[in-house]
């Protein structure tokens, strides 16, 4: 009886991953198509202008800008990055009770704990790989800091890998966010933009997915993640690693302040 139930239990939890990643899926079609459309409407615009002396642009054309910013920046952080966390959560929980991460921010105001059955949010799987691979003592660093002072892309004399610009990433978006205690929801969206802004959102996600202690201790057997390796998904992500976006990741951006979601 116990067996059966179990089956019937995985039956669900597969058919719930298979909604979870079309929804991704859908995410990934909207943000390419609004990024196709913003494309073609600053050709149009650029080529209606260019005869015009560069004084005439006006008050309206940054205004028309700004709505395209607008725009993509929604289809990020109000469908990509919450379709993304549901799928990397799939599955995902908390198994112990950890202190490791209570002096950062990000986080919500309840317990440095969960019961066993409580989601873990990705971006606490994200804190915790930084945790794991000394992120704080690399970001701070001597050879690290004077290389972020002069915005310079190498580490004692070597190019900075990949894993190390994950570190920083996660470093940046903590330290950017926690001056305004926000959520863990407004990190996770605003280290997708970061890593997206980077091309190496599939990277990021790759080096995080391939860690085994973290797939190990935190992802049931049934997830997506620990089923598929995840690979369908970052196939389907790596559409948008060609893609130029500048996309605003500090809270404190005025720009966007009137539409409260670009920022929560």
């Amino acid at each position: 009886m116990e067996k059966i139930f179990l089956d019937a239990h995985s039956r669900i939890d597969r058919h719930w991953a298979i909604d979870i990643r079309a929804k991704l899926e859908v995410a990934i079609e909207k943000l390419l198509s609004t990024v196709r459309l913003t494309n073609t409407y600053s050709r149009h615009n650029h080529r209606d202008n260019g005869d015009d002396d560069n004084s005439s642009i006006t008050t309206s054309d940054n205004e028309e800008e700004d709505y395209e910013q607008n725009a993509i920046v929604l289809a990020v952080r109000q469908d990509l990055a919450p379709a993304l966390r549901a799928l990397l959560e799939h599955g995902l929980y908390e198994t112990n009770y950890s202190t490791a991460l209570a002096v950062w921010g990000c986080f919500s105001t309840r317990a440095n704990y969960s019961a066993a059955n409580d989601t873990m949010h990705a971006w606490k799987l994200f804190l915790k790989y930084y945790d794991m691979k000394h992120g704080n003592e690399f970001a701070n660093s001597p050879a690290r800091k004077l290389s972020e002072s002069f915005s310079l892309d190498v580490v004692g004399g070597k190019p900075i890998t990949i894993k190390q610009c994950l570190l920083s990433g996660i470093d940046n978006i903590v330290k950017l966010h926690e001056k305004h205690n926000k959520s863990m929801d407004s990190c996770f969206k605003s280290f997708v933009c970061y890593a997206l802004n980077e091309k190496k959102l599939v990277s990021f996600l790759r080096i995080i997915l391939k860690t085994v202690p973290l797939i190990e201790n935190y992802y049931q057997s049934w997830s997506y993640t620990k089923t598929t390796g995840f690979h369908d998904a970052l196939h389907s992500l790596d559409r948008l690693t060609s893609i130029d976006f500048h996309l605003p990741i500090n809270v404190s951006v005025r720009r966007f302040m009137n539409n409260r979601d670009l920022i929560e």
